[in-house]
């Protein structure tokens, strides 16, 4: 704001309308509540109607309160605010000797032009925040009244309150945690609210915007589940045959997997995606040759019978990658484009192979020591059908759209595709009832990215957050945009207050708990847990005796160093095994 509304909002109370008091007293109450409460929240409320002006400014915090009136019987429209308006326009018409069906349409013309005008001269005066509350009918007050009060402000009203909690909410968030990238809220086809932070590249400071493209990860997932549904309605595949049939010669996994299995993650497919293993930010990062990743690092025991248990795994997803490009004939990228991103116009929507430029992209970035670094670097190949996929909220309202409407899908497949399976998976995507109503999600995490998806289809609702620094919880930024849109108060997260250490009580934490995985050293008189071939050093503060979390991101857990009854500190499960860095 650049001004004091209090000094702004004076009353002149020289033009006045008296109409009807006895039809509406009884509701008086009702809309002095109302406009006073959302007085308190927004810059200025507009209120339209006929009422007791006299009696609602004495009863009413009148500093935020516009009030405008259209007299009937001279056509007449007018705002009753400061006495020469401050340079606040007013519209009025006078009209006499003309239709009545003329004029209303003149007032209709009049009102609409004033109120244009009004709301051009508030923002010139940095006044932000509308509420407008329209109860302007002679013809039908108390019904109105009714309506748009039941459920104590009309739609429009409410509407202006929900988009004032969201900034409020999602602001101290996003600016508390540092985030950067892009959120979008979409209610009934239309944008609630949307925000972008932080840099798509650092190096040149180039911001992010809406039409920034980001990684999305395993939100990649609900796409690849979806062009095996094409192929399935095509007739080309069935979900409940064994997948070799669908495999390559070369590239067979144990036989009674289904596609089915892999779609829902119960495939008893061994987990590669672990501290032990080399993979992660190791043989990721080598050229990639399908056969020797499938037989290296997918064919290794299973750990249950195929759809025994639910096991989150990437390579359920790379494997129905390789199912679309064998039976359909072509490349992964290719047949998602040509049969989901083109048809419903997500141009900016592409499998990244780590070659192609992509235009508008966003870089993902971590804390390293405590700055801002580029993530270290992976190849995308080993993640296509799992991840890998890049997009922006333009294109995942698109995508959203369609599985609202059942675009490209026969209602069979939407039924497969939505049905709930093991720990609320569906075939991309998770199914939980929350907040009442049925709601659809999945998220995506990886160095540098955070994104999160979620559809509420019977309220027509959509939430996207896209985010390339991983700095706060997408996921419980999530709930809390819905629990707004819902009613419910969201509750803020906090960093805990910081408890002193001396650097030699940190000094009995350091040392080898993963060789080449997972240490902890102290540089500094600060405590770093580093990972993955000392390639990534996240700070940690202590918060309690022997217990610690990030400095820069936020998480949902602490790190007890030192459990109680533990003769070793333990990290992630994992004992000091060697004060030397192995």
């Amino acid at each position: 704001m650049t001004m004091d509304t209090s000094d702004f909002w004076q009353w002149s109370l020289d033009k006045m309308v008296d109409w009807e008091r006895g039809v509406i007293s009884e509701q008086t109450p009702m809309i002095i509540e109302e406009l006073n409460r959302l007085s308190e929240v927004h810059d200025f409320v507009l209120f339209e109607g006929m009422i007791d002006i006299k009696y609602l400014l004495s009863v009413v915090d009148c500093d935020r309160i516009v009030y405008l009136t259209v007299d009937r019987d001279v056509c007449e429209t007018d705002f009753f605010g400061r006495d020469d308006h401050n340079g606040m326009k007013s519209a009025i018409l006078r009209a006499e000797g003309i239709s009545d069906e003329e004029k209303k349409r003149r007032i209709e013309i009049r009102k609409e032009a004033a109120i244009t005008a009004f709301y051009e001269d508030a923002q010139s005066l940095g006044l932000q925040c509308f509420s407008r509350l329209d109860i302007s009918s002679p013809l039908n007050m108390v019904e109105q009244i009714e309506q748009y009060f039941g459920l104590i402000c009309p739609k429009n009203l409410k509407e202006n309150d929900i988009q004032h909690r969201l900034a409020e909410f999602i602001g101290k968030e996003i600016e508390y945690w540092d985030f950067w990238g892009a959120i979008r809220i979409v209610k009934n086809g239309k944008i609630l609210w949307e925000t972008s932070r932080g840099y798509s590249c650092a190096e040149f400071g180039t911001k992010n915007t809406m039409s920034t493209r980001f990684t999305i990860a395993s939100v990649t997932k609900q796409f690849t589940a979806f062009a095996v549904m094409l192929l399935y309605d095509k007739g080309l595949l069935s979900l409940d045959e064994d997948a070799n049939t669908y495999l390559p010669e070369d590239l067979q996994i144990p036989a009674g997997i289904t596609v089915h299995n892999l779609l829902s993650h119960t495939s008893g497919l061994y987990n590669f995606y672990n501290f032990e293993d080399d993979f992660y930010i190791g043989e990721d990062r080598l050229p990639y040759d399908r056969k020797a990743f499938l037989s290296k690092w997918i064919l290794k025991q299973p750990v249950s019978t195929p759809g025994e248990s639910f096991n989150y795994n990437n390579s359920n997803y790379n494997l129905l990658a390789w199912i679309i490009e064998h039976v359909s004939k072509q490349s992964y990228a290719d047949f998602l484009s040509e049969n989901i991103f083109l048809p419903l116009g997500m141009v900016n929507t592409t499998f990244d192979d780590g070659l192609a430029v992509q235009g508008n992209k966003a870089n993902n970035y971590m804390h390293d020591y405590g700055q801002t670094v580029r993530v270290p670097y992976v190849n995308n190949l080993f993640l296509m059908g799992a991840g890998a996929l890049v997009s922006n909220c333009d294109d995942l309202q698109k995508w959203y759209e369609c599985l609202k409407e059942r675009k490209l899908l026969s209602a069979k497949a939407y039924e497969r595709y939505f049905a709930e399976n093991m720990n609320h998976y569906c075939y991309g995507l998770e199914h939980h009832e929350r907040n009442g109503v049925t709601m659809y999600a999945h998220g995506g995490d990886a160095n540098g990215i955070a994104t999160y998806t979620q559809y509420f289809f019977e309220d027509d609702l959509c939430i996207i957050i896209l985010s390339n620094n991983e700095s706060l919880n997408q996921y419980r930024l999530g709930t809390g945009i819905a629990e707004i849109l819902y009613g419910i108060e969201p509750k803020h997260a906090s960093r805990p207050d910081e408890v002193p250490v001396s650097e030699e009580h940190l000094q009995k934490f350091t040392g080898t708990y993963l060789p080449g995985k997972i240490h902890i050293e102290v540089k500094n008189g600060k405590l770093y847990l580093v990972r993955v071939n000392q390639n990534i050093h996240i700070e940690l503060y202590c918060i309690g005796p022997n217990t610690f979390v990030r400095r820069h991101e936020e998480q949902s857990y602490t790190h007890n160093l030192l459990p109680e009854g533990s003769e070793k500190p333990v990290v992630w499960g994992y004992e000091l095994g060697s004060k030397e860095f192995v």
